[in-house]
Protein backbone atom coordinates (compact mmCIF):
# COMPACT_ATOMS: atom_id res chain seq x y z
CA UNK A 1 0.00 0.00 0.00
CA UNK A 2 1.59 3.45 -0.84
CA UNK A 3 2.01 5.49 1.88
CA UNK A 4 1.05 8.79 1.55
CA UNK A 5 3.57 11.89 1.23
CA UNK A 6 4.61 13.02 4.66
CA UNK A 7 4.14 16.99 5.30
CA UNK A 8 5.04 17.57 8.87
CA UNK A 9 4.56 20.91 9.84
CA UNK A 10 4.22 22.92 13.23
CA UNK A 11 1.05 24.31 15.15
CA UNK A 12 0.43 26.83 12.06
CA UNK A 13 0.55 24.76 9.30
CA UNK A 14 -1.27 21.87 11.56
CA UNK A 15 -3.96 23.92 12.15
CA UNK A 16 -4.31 25.51 8.71
CA UNK A 17 -4.56 22.15 7.51
CA UNK A 18 -7.33 20.74 10.22
CA UNK A 19 -9.58 24.44 9.36
CA UNK A 20 -9.14 24.22 5.41
CA UNK A 21 -7.97 20.96 4.42
CA UNK A 22 -11.15 19.92 2.42
CA UNK A 23 -10.41 23.50 0.42
CA UNK A 24 -6.71 22.78 -0.23
CA UNK A 25 -7.16 19.19 -1.80
CA UNK A 26 -5.17 17.65 1.35
CA UNK A 27 -6.72 14.77 3.88
CA UNK A 28 -5.15 15.03 7.12
CA UNK A 29 -3.90 11.35 7.88
CA UNK A 30 -2.76 11.95 11.48
CA UNK A 31 -2.20 14.78 14.47
CA UNK A 32 0.60 14.30 17.09
CA UNK A 33 2.47 16.30 19.21
CA UNK A 34 5.57 16.35 20.14
CA UNK A 35 8.26 18.87 22.00
CA UNK A 36 4.95 21.28 22.69
CA UNK A 37 4.47 21.28 18.62
CA UNK A 38 1.76 20.51 16.71
CA UNK A 39 2.45 17.94 13.89
CA UNK A 40 0.14 16.54 11.06
CA UNK A 41 0.63 13.96 8.46
CA UNK A 42 -1.35 14.62 5.45
CA UNK A 43 -2.17 13.42 1.95
CA UNK A 44 -1.07 16.14 -0.40
CA UNK A 45 -3.01 16.39 -3.02
CA UNK A 46 -1.91 14.88 -6.77
CA UNK A 47 -3.84 16.12 -10.07
CA UNK A 48 -2.68 17.77 -13.44
CA UNK A 49 -1.23 21.22 -13.37
CA UNK A 50 -3.62 24.32 -13.98
CA UNK A 51 -2.09 25.40 -16.74
CA UNK A 52 -1.75 22.33 -18.26
CA UNK A 53 -5.70 21.96 -18.09
CA UNK A 54 -6.38 25.11 -19.43
CA UNK A 55 -3.93 24.45 -22.40
CA UNK A 56 -5.62 20.65 -23.13
CA UNK A 57 -9.41 22.28 -22.96
CA UNK A 58 -11.02 21.50 -26.14
CA UNK A 59 -13.87 24.71 -25.99
CA UNK A 60 -13.87 27.91 -24.52
CA UNK A 61 -16.43 26.66 -21.61
CA UNK A 62 -14.12 23.85 -20.62
CA UNK A 63 -11.64 27.00 -20.35
CA UNK A 64 -14.02 28.93 -18.54
CA UNK A 65 -14.61 26.62 -16.23
CA UNK A 66 -11.44 26.13 -15.53
CA UNK A 67 -10.57 29.40 -14.31
CA UNK A 68 -14.25 29.75 -12.22
CA UNK A 69 -12.77 26.83 -10.54
CA UNK A 70 -9.61 28.67 -9.61
CA UNK A 71 -11.83 32.00 -8.69
CA UNK A 72 -13.59 29.85 -6.75
CA UNK A 73 -10.89 28.10 -4.80
CA UNK A 74 -9.35 32.13 -4.32
CA UNK A 75 -13.26 32.81 -3.02
CA UNK A 76 -13.48 29.84 -0.76
CA UNK A 77 -10.12 30.42 1.59
CA UNK A 78 -10.90 33.91 1.67
CA UNK A 79 -14.02 32.59 3.79
CA UNK A 80 -12.27 30.42 5.93
CA UNK A 81 -9.92 33.55 7.11
CA UNK A 82 -7.05 32.95 5.10
CA UNK A 83 -5.12 34.67 1.69
CA UNK A 84 -3.03 32.85 -0.80
CA UNK A 85 0.04 35.58 -1.09
CA UNK A 86 3.15 35.28 -4.07
CA UNK A 87 1.56 32.60 -5.91
CA UNK A 88 1.67 31.55 -9.14
CA UNK A 89 0.28 29.70 -11.25
CA UNK A 90 2.14 26.27 -11.62
CA UNK A 91 1.06 26.36 -7.61
CA UNK A 92 -2.60 25.02 -8.59
CA UNK A 93 -3.25 21.64 -9.49
CA UNK A 94 -6.75 20.59 -11.00
CA UNK A 95 -7.81 17.21 -9.38
CA UNK A 96 -11.34 15.75 -9.57
CA UNK A 97 -12.45 18.50 -11.72
CA UNK A 98 -11.56 21.18 -8.27
CA UNK A 99 -8.63 23.40 -8.00
CA UNK A 100 -6.60 22.45 -5.15
CA UNK A 101 -3.17 24.30 -3.62
CA UNK A 102 0.07 22.32 -4.39
CA UNK A 103 2.29 24.90 -2.72
CA UNK A 104 0.80 25.28 1.03
CA UNK A 105 3.38 28.04 1.84
CA UNK A 106 1.93 30.70 0.11
CA UNK A 107 -0.92 30.13 1.97
CA UNK A 108 -1.48 33.03 5.21
CA UNK A 109 -3.96 33.66 7.52
CA UNK A 110 -5.75 37.15 7.14
CA UNK A 111 -5.65 37.99 10.71
CA UNK A 112 -2.46 39.26 12.00
CA UNK A 113 -0.40 38.69 8.75
CA UNK A 114 1.40 42.15 9.31
CA UNK A 115 4.31 39.67 10.30
CA UNK A 116 4.17 37.56 7.52
CA UNK A 117 7.68 38.88 5.47
CA UNK A 118 7.01 38.61 2.17
CA UNK A 119 9.43 36.94 -0.35
CA UNK A 120 11.48 39.47 -2.45
CA UNK A 121 9.98 37.79 -5.62
CA UNK A 122 8.00 40.98 -6.32
CA UNK A 123 4.48 39.46 -7.01
CA UNK A 124 3.09 40.77 -3.67
CA UNK A 125 0.65 43.51 -3.08
CA UNK A 126 1.94 46.61 -3.08
CA UNK A 127 0.98 47.65 0.12
CA UNK A 128 2.54 44.60 1.84
CA UNK A 129 6.21 45.68 0.40
CA UNK A 130 8.56 45.03 3.45
CA UNK A 131 5.98 43.01 5.17
CA UNK A 132 4.04 45.81 5.98
CA UNK A 133 0.66 45.94 5.48
CA UNK A 134 -2.33 43.57 6.32
CA UNK A 135 -3.79 41.33 3.63
CA UNK A 136 -7.36 41.72 2.72
CA UNK A 137 -9.81 41.21 0.28
CA UNK A 138 -7.84 43.54 -2.23
CA UNK A 139 -4.23 41.54 -1.39
CA UNK A 140 -6.05 38.41 -2.34
CA UNK A 141 -7.15 40.69 -5.67
CA UNK A 142 -4.27 40.87 -6.72
CA UNK A 143 -2.75 37.55 -5.88
CA UNK A 144 -5.59 36.69 -8.51
CA UNK A 145 -4.86 39.05 -11.11
CA UNK A 146 -1.41 37.62 -10.83
CA UNK A 147 -2.45 34.28 -11.22
CA UNK A 148 -4.90 35.29 -13.94
CA UNK A 149 -1.86 37.09 -16.51
CA UNK A 150 0.08 34.13 -16.02
CA UNK A 151 -2.76 32.13 -17.77
CA UNK A 152 -3.66 34.91 -20.12
CA UNK A 153 -1.81 33.36 -22.92
CA UNK A 154 -3.34 29.75 -22.87
CA UNK A 155 -6.74 32.11 -23.06
CA UNK A 156 -5.78 34.50 -25.78
CA UNK A 157 -3.10 33.24 -27.80
CA UNK A 158 -0.63 36.10 -28.55
CA UNK A 159 0.23 36.82 -32.46
CA UNK A 160 2.87 36.46 -34.13
CA UNK A 161 4.50 39.19 -35.95
CA UNK A 162 7.58 37.98 -38.44
CA UNK A 163 11.32 36.50 -37.28
CA UNK A 164 9.44 34.48 -34.06
CA UNK A 165 8.70 38.55 -32.44
CA UNK A 166 5.51 38.15 -30.32
CA UNK A 167 3.37 41.36 -29.98
CA UNK A 168 2.01 42.69 -26.74
CA UNK A 169 -1.93 41.61 -27.13
CA UNK A 170 -5.00 41.96 -25.01
CA UNK A 171 -8.48 42.13 -25.43
CA UNK A 172 -10.83 45.18 -24.05
CA UNK A 173 -12.11 42.53 -21.48
CA UNK A 174 -8.62 41.16 -19.97
CA UNK A 175 -7.52 44.33 -20.03
CA UNK A 176 -10.55 45.59 -17.29
CA UNK A 177 -10.16 42.62 -15.71
CA UNK A 178 -5.90 42.71 -14.90
CA UNK A 179 -6.54 46.38 -14.16
CA UNK A 180 -8.86 45.90 -12.54
CA UNK A 181 -7.32 43.70 -10.27
CA UNK A 182 -3.65 44.44 -10.17
CA UNK A 183 -4.34 48.24 -8.86
CA UNK A 184 -1.84 49.47 -7.14
CA UNK A 185 -4.23 51.04 -4.26
CA UNK A 186 -5.36 48.22 -3.08
CA UNK A 187 -8.90 50.20 -2.40
CA UNK A 188 -9.45 50.72 -6.13
CA UNK A 189 -9.80 47.30 -7.18
CA UNK A 190 -12.32 45.52 -9.02
CA UNK A 191 -14.24 48.74 -8.76
CA UNK A 192 -13.90 49.90 -4.88
CA UNK A 193 -14.15 46.14 -3.25
CA UNK A 194 -14.64 47.87 -0.18
CA UNK A 195 -17.35 49.94 -1.07
CA UNK A 196 -19.03 47.15 -3.20
CA UNK A 197 -18.92 44.65 -0.12
CA UNK A 198 -17.31 40.98 -0.33
CA UNK A 199 -20.33 39.11 -2.49
CA UNK A 200 -20.80 41.67 -4.64
CA UNK A 201 -17.33 41.74 -5.47
CA UNK A 202 -17.27 38.22 -5.97
CA UNK A 203 -19.70 38.86 -8.35
CA UNK A 204 -18.23 41.21 -10.28
CA UNK A 205 -14.89 39.14 -10.27
CA UNK A 206 -16.80 36.26 -11.59
CA UNK A 207 -18.60 38.60 -14.36
CA UNK A 208 -15.71 39.74 -15.53
CA UNK A 209 -13.75 36.73 -15.65
CA UNK A 210 -16.83 34.86 -17.94
CA UNK A 211 -16.69 38.22 -20.06
CA UNK A 212 -13.15 37.90 -21.01
CA UNK A 213 -12.77 34.32 -21.73
CA UNK A 214 -15.81 34.63 -23.79
CA UNK A 215 -14.62 37.47 -25.48
CA UNK A 216 -11.40 35.41 -25.98
CA UNK A 217 -13.85 33.31 -28.52
CA UNK A 218 -14.48 36.00 -30.48
CA UNK A 219 -15.06 35.53 -34.62
CA UNK A 220 -13.25 37.44 -36.97
CA UNK A 221 -15.03 38.02 -40.25
CA UNK A 222 -13.95 37.68 -43.61
CA UNK A 223 -16.18 39.28 -46.67
CA UNK A 224 -15.74 39.43 -50.14
CA UNK A 225 -18.02 40.70 -53.27
CA UNK A 226 -18.44 40.34 -56.80
CA UNK A 227 -21.02 41.98 -59.49
CA UNK A 228 -21.57 41.54 -63.21
CA UNK A 229 -23.03 43.12 -65.75
CA UNK A 230 -24.49 40.16 -66.96
CA UNK A 231 -24.86 38.77 -70.85
CA UNK A 232 -28.05 41.12 -71.93
CA UNK A 233 -27.50 44.13 -69.66
CA UNK A 234 -25.92 47.25 -70.86
CA UNK A 235 -25.35 48.90 -66.95
CA UNK A 236 -25.03 47.40 -63.83
CA UNK A 237 -27.83 48.77 -61.28
CA UNK A 238 -26.42 46.28 -58.76
CA UNK A 239 -24.27 48.03 -55.94
CA UNK A 240 -22.49 45.95 -52.83
CA UNK A 241 -20.38 47.44 -50.09
CA UNK A 242 -18.59 45.92 -47.16
CA UNK A 243 -18.25 48.14 -44.50
CA UNK A 244 -15.32 47.48 -41.66
CA UNK A 245 -14.75 49.07 -38.99
CA UNK A 246 -13.36 48.70 -35.43
CA UNK A 247 -15.04 50.37 -31.98
CA UNK A 248 -12.15 50.75 -29.57
CA UNK A 249 -11.77 50.04 -25.93
CA UNK A 250 -9.46 49.49 -24.03
CA UNK A 251 -6.72 46.67 -26.08
CA UNK A 252 -7.62 46.43 -29.87
CA UNK A 253 -10.99 46.78 -29.99
CA UNK A 254 -13.86 44.88 -31.52
CA UNK A 255 -14.12 44.24 -35.15
CA UNK A 256 -17.67 44.69 -36.62
CA UNK A 257 -18.91 44.53 -40.08
CA UNK A 258 -22.06 45.46 -42.37
CA UNK A 259 -22.23 43.81 -45.48
CA UNK A 260 -25.38 45.24 -48.20
CA UNK A 261 -26.36 44.05 -51.43
CA UNK A 262 -29.22 46.40 -53.61
CA UNK A 263 -30.77 45.35 -56.76
CA UNK A 264 -31.51 49.41 -58.53
CA UNK A 265 -34.74 49.92 -60.21
CA UNK A 266 -36.37 52.37 -62.82
CA UNK A 267 -34.07 51.11 -65.74
CA UNK A 268 -30.46 52.38 -66.77
CA UNK A 269 -28.87 55.21 -64.67
CA UNK A 270 -31.40 55.50 -62.74
CA UNK A 271 -31.34 51.86 -60.98
CA UNK A 272 -27.80 52.62 -60.58
CA UNK A 273 -28.56 55.77 -58.71
CA UNK A 274 -30.76 54.32 -56.21
CA UNK A 275 -28.67 51.30 -55.80
CA UNK A 276 -25.96 53.70 -54.86
CA UNK A 277 -27.96 56.03 -52.33
CA UNK A 278 -28.99 53.19 -51.07
CA UNK A 279 -25.57 51.22 -49.97
CA UNK A 280 -24.11 54.52 -48.90
CA UNK A 281 -27.13 55.70 -46.80
CA UNK A 282 -26.98 52.34 -44.88
CA UNK A 283 -23.10 52.57 -44.65
CA UNK A 284 -23.72 56.00 -42.77
CA UNK A 285 -26.45 54.99 -40.50
CA UNK A 286 -24.48 52.42 -39.13
CA UNK A 287 -21.06 54.80 -38.69
CA UNK A 288 -22.98 57.39 -37.30
CA UNK A 289 -25.61 55.31 -35.15
CA UNK A 290 -24.87 56.24 -31.59
CA UNK A 291 -27.62 52.96 -30.51
CA UNK A 292 -25.06 50.42 -32.36
CA UNK A 293 -22.23 52.09 -30.95
CA UNK A 294 -23.96 51.92 -27.47
CA UNK A 295 -24.61 48.17 -28.20
CA UNK A 296 -21.23 46.77 -29.57
CA UNK A 297 -19.95 46.68 -25.78
CA UNK A 298 -17.35 49.52 -26.14
CA UNK A 299 -15.38 49.22 -22.85
CA UNK A 300 -16.91 50.84 -20.19
CA UNK A 301 -14.44 52.19 -17.76
CA UNK A 302 -13.94 55.12 -15.51
CA UNK A 303 -10.16 55.33 -14.90
CA UNK A 304 -9.29 55.79 -11.92
CA UNK A 305 -5.84 56.62 -10.12
CA UNK A 306 -2.96 53.96 -9.78
CA UNK A 307 -3.57 52.17 -12.85
CA UNK A 308 -7.24 50.96 -12.22
CA UNK A 309 -10.45 50.91 -13.73
CA UNK A 310 -14.31 51.26 -12.26
CA UNK A 311 -16.11 48.34 -14.39
CA UNK A 312 -19.16 50.56 -15.27
CA UNK A 313 -20.72 47.25 -17.07
CA UNK A 314 -20.12 46.01 -20.83
CA UNK A 315 -24.08 46.12 -22.30
CA UNK A 316 -24.97 42.82 -23.76
CA UNK A 317 -26.09 42.67 -27.21
CA UNK A 318 -29.79 43.80 -27.15
CA UNK A 319 -31.84 42.46 -30.23
CA UNK A 320 -34.64 44.72 -29.86
CA UNK A 321 -32.63 48.04 -29.97
CA UNK A 322 -30.76 45.95 -33.04
CA UNK A 323 -33.69 45.53 -34.78
CA UNK A 324 -34.74 48.58 -34.27
CA UNK A 325 -31.45 50.08 -35.60
CA UNK A 326 -31.44 48.55 -38.66
CA UNK A 327 -35.08 49.19 -39.64
CA UNK A 328 -34.61 52.89 -39.01
CA UNK A 329 -31.62 52.98 -41.36
CA UNK A 330 -33.32 50.78 -44.05
CA UNK A 331 -36.21 53.25 -43.57
CA UNK A 332 -33.67 56.37 -43.92
CA UNK A 333 -32.34 54.86 -47.18
CA UNK A 334 -36.02 54.61 -48.36
CA UNK A 335 -36.17 58.57 -47.56
CA UNK A 336 -32.96 59.16 -48.96
CA UNK A 337 -33.84 57.55 -52.56
CA UNK A 338 -37.19 59.44 -52.56
CA UNK A 339 -35.74 62.56 -51.82
CA UNK A 340 -33.45 61.82 -54.60
CA UNK A 341 -35.95 60.68 -57.27
CA UNK A 342 -38.09 64.15 -56.23
CA UNK A 343 -35.13 66.34 -57.26
CA UNK A 344 -34.74 64.33 -60.48
CA UNK A 345 -38.09 64.84 -61.48
CA UNK A 346 -39.48 63.00 -64.34
CA UNK A 347 -36.18 61.72 -65.33
CA UNK A 348 -36.27 59.75 -62.32
CA UNK A 349 -39.14 58.17 -62.45
CA UNK A 350 -39.87 54.46 -61.13
CA UNK A 351 -36.34 55.09 -59.22
CA UNK A 352 -36.23 52.18 -56.33
CA UNK A 353 -33.98 49.57 -54.94
CA UNK A 354 -34.07 46.06 -53.25
CA UNK A 355 -31.86 45.95 -49.82
CA UNK A 356 -30.56 42.98 -47.80
CA UNK A 357 -28.22 44.05 -45.30
CA UNK A 358 -26.74 42.14 -42.56
CA UNK A 359 -24.85 43.78 -39.29
CA UNK A 360 -22.37 41.56 -37.46
CA UNK A 361 -20.72 42.20 -34.26
CA UNK A 362 -19.77 39.59 -31.95
CA UNK A 363 -21.34 35.66 -32.09
CA UNK A 364 -24.74 37.71 -33.40
CA UNK A 365 -26.31 39.49 -36.48
CA UNK A 366 -28.77 41.36 -37.86
CA UNK A 367 -30.64 40.62 -41.16
CA UNK A 368 -32.89 43.03 -43.17
CA UNK A 369 -34.27 42.89 -45.92
CA UNK A 370 -36.77 44.64 -48.59
CA UNK A 371 -37.56 43.61 -52.19
CA UNK A 372 -36.06 40.13 -53.27
CA UNK A 373 -32.81 40.58 -52.94
CA UNK A 374 -32.10 37.73 -50.63
CA UNK A 375 -29.65 36.20 -47.57
CA UNK A 376 -28.91 32.85 -46.87
CA UNK A 377 -27.22 30.93 -44.41
CA UNK A 378 -24.51 27.43 -44.61
CA UNK A 379 -24.24 25.85 -41.60
CA UNK A 380 -22.99 22.47 -40.75
CA UNK A 381 -23.52 22.12 -44.87
CA UNK A 382 -26.93 23.06 -45.18
CA UNK A 383 -28.34 26.25 -46.22
CA UNK A 384 -31.14 28.03 -45.21
CA UNK A 385 -32.73 31.37 -46.95
CA UNK A 386 -33.13 33.93 -44.20
CA UNK A 387 -35.62 36.43 -46.02
CA UNK A 388 -38.78 36.29 -47.57
CA UNK A 389 -39.17 37.89 -50.31
CA UNK A 390 -41.35 40.96 -51.18
CA UNK A 391 -42.73 40.02 -54.01
CA UNK A 392 -46.42 39.10 -55.69
CA UNK A 393 -45.46 35.50 -56.10
CA UNK A 394 -44.24 35.13 -52.59
CA UNK A 395 -47.89 36.36 -51.15
CA UNK A 396 -49.78 33.99 -53.97
CA UNK A 397 -47.13 30.81 -52.31
CA UNK A 398 -47.82 32.11 -49.10
CA UNK A 399 -51.37 32.27 -49.72
CA UNK A 400 -51.06 28.86 -51.28
CA UNK A 401 -52.36 30.06 -54.29
CA UNK A 402 -49.73 28.44 -56.29
CA UNK A 403 -46.60 26.40 -55.61
CA UNK A 404 -43.14 27.54 -55.56
CA UNK A 405 -42.62 25.49 -58.36
CA UNK A 406 -45.12 27.33 -60.14
CA UNK A 407 -43.73 30.35 -58.73
CA UNK A 408 -40.09 30.53 -60.16
CA UNK A 409 -41.83 30.83 -63.61
CA UNK A 410 -44.88 32.73 -63.36
CA UNK A 411 -45.51 36.28 -65.50
CA UNK A 412 -45.53 38.33 -62.22
CA UNK A 413 -42.40 37.00 -60.59
CA UNK A 414 -40.27 40.33 -60.54
CA UNK A 415 -43.48 42.20 -59.49
CA UNK A 416 -42.45 43.71 -55.75
CA UNK A 417 -44.83 44.08 -53.36
CA UNK A 418 -42.13 46.18 -51.19
CA UNK A 419 -38.52 48.47 -52.23
CA UNK A 420 -36.41 51.04 -51.14
CA UNK A 421 -38.12 54.37 -52.51
CA UNK A 422 -40.28 52.27 -54.87
CA UNK A 423 -43.43 52.58 -52.94
CA UNK A 424 -44.79 55.41 -50.36
CA UNK A 425 -44.04 53.87 -47.11
CA UNK A 426 -41.48 50.58 -46.86
CA UNK A 427 -41.98 47.99 -43.88
CA UNK A 428 -38.48 46.27 -43.49
CA UNK A 429 -38.48 42.66 -42.64
CA UNK A 430 -35.52 42.46 -39.97
CA UNK A 431 -34.66 39.21 -37.68
CA UNK A 432 -31.38 38.50 -35.76
CA UNK A 433 -29.80 34.77 -35.56
CA UNK A 434 -26.78 33.97 -33.15
CA UNK A 435 -23.70 32.74 -35.35
CA UNK A 436 -21.50 29.97 -34.75
CA UNK A 437 -17.63 29.17 -36.13
CA UNK A 438 -17.75 27.84 -39.43
CA UNK A 439 -20.79 30.01 -40.96
CA UNK A 440 -21.36 31.34 -43.95
CA UNK A 441 -23.18 33.97 -45.10
CA UNK A 442 -24.63 34.38 -48.68
CA UNK A 443 -26.36 37.76 -49.81
CA UNK A 444 -27.11 38.11 -53.72
CA UNK A 445 -29.64 39.77 -55.95
CA UNK A 446 -32.46 38.25 -58.13
CA UNK A 447 -29.71 37.44 -61.25
CA UNK A 448 -28.40 34.77 -58.82
CA UNK A 449 -31.22 33.46 -57.16
CA UNK A 450 -33.67 33.64 -60.54
CA UNK A 451 -31.08 31.17 -62.22
CA UNK A 452 -29.25 29.27 -59.53
CA UNK A 453 -31.27 27.60 -57.29
CA UNK A 454 -30.79 26.68 -53.34
CA UNK A 455 -28.76 23.23 -53.63
CA UNK A 456 -26.23 24.85 -56.22
CA UNK A 457 -25.52 27.58 -54.28
CA UNK A 458 -25.08 25.37 -51.23
CA UNK A 459 -22.53 23.35 -53.29
CA UNK A 460 -20.69 26.30 -53.94
CA UNK A 461 -20.28 27.77 -50.44
CA UNK A 462 -19.59 24.56 -49.27
CA UNK A 463 -16.63 24.42 -51.06
CA UNK A 464 -13.29 25.25 -49.07
CA UNK A 465 -12.52 28.27 -50.92
CA UNK A 466 -11.89 32.20 -49.54
CA UNK A 467 -15.28 34.46 -49.80
CA UNK A 468 -13.75 36.09 -53.11
CA UNK A 469 -13.34 32.54 -54.95
CA UNK A 470 -16.87 31.48 -54.27
CA UNK A 471 -18.33 34.70 -55.00
CA UNK A 472 -16.35 34.41 -58.50
CA UNK A 473 -17.68 30.80 -58.98
CA UNK A 474 -21.44 32.09 -58.24
CA UNK A 475 -21.39 35.06 -60.89
CA UNK A 476 -19.62 33.05 -63.07
CA UNK A 477 -22.47 30.18 -63.08
CA UNK A 478 -25.28 33.05 -63.08
CA UNK A 479 -23.56 34.20 -66.50
CA UNK A 480 -23.15 30.36 -67.81
CA UNK A 481 -26.65 30.23 -67.26
CA UNK A 482 -27.59 33.74 -69.28
CA UNK A 483 -29.08 35.54 -66.36
CA UNK A 484 -31.27 38.14 -67.82
CA UNK A 485 -30.32 40.67 -65.36
CA UNK A 486 -27.11 41.81 -63.40
CA UNK A 487 -25.97 39.61 -60.83
CA UNK A 488 -24.20 40.36 -57.57
CA UNK A 489 -23.19 37.77 -54.16
CA UNK A 490 -21.61 39.05 -51.10
CA UNK A 491 -20.02 36.26 -49.13
CA UNK A 492 -19.39 36.47 -45.59
CA UNK A 493 -17.13 33.80 -43.89
CA UNK A 494 -17.16 33.36 -39.76
CA UNK A 495 -14.33 32.04 -38.03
Amino acid sequence: MEQPPEYPSAAFEACMLRTIGATLGATVEETFSSDGLDFVIARLPKGICLRQAVQAAQSIDEKLSLVMSLLNFFKEVHAAGFALDGSTVDDFLMESGKTVLANLATLVPLAGSGNHKPSGSGRHAPELKDGMGDRSLGTIMFTLGQVLHELSPEIEPTPKHGHGSQAAHSSPEQSRLLGSLLAENPSKRLGRYQELGVDETWRRAEEMVTDWIRAASRPTFKAAGRTSIGVYRENNEDSYAIVSSTKRGVGPGRHLLLAVVSDGMGGGAVGEIASTITVESLARSYRHSSDISADIGVSSLSSLPEGGFTDLGAPAFDAEKQIIAMTNALIRAHHDVREAADKGGESCGGMGATAVAVHLSEWNAVIGHVGDSRAYLVRNGSIRQLTTDHSAVQKMVSMGLISRQEAENHARRHELSQAIGGFEVVVPDVVTLELKSGDRLLLCSDGVTNVIDDETLQHYLNQANDADSICCQIISAANMKASPDNATALVVQVD
